[in-house]
C-alpha cells in the first residue's frame, strides 16, 4: 500500500494514520526532502 506523510504546524486528529509526521512549515520542510 501507499505510505502517508503529514506536514503540519501542530498535531492533528489524523496523525495516527500517517507513516511519517513532520511538524513545521511545509515551505521549509518539503525542500529538504526533495
Amino acid at each position: 500500500g501507499a505510505r502517508v506523510a503529514v506536514v503540519n504546524l501542530e498535531p492533528s486528529g489524523l496523525d495516527f494514520m500517517a507513516d511519517w509526521i513532520l511538524y513545521g512549515k511545509s515551505g521549509e520542510i518539503l525542500p529538504r526532502l526533495i
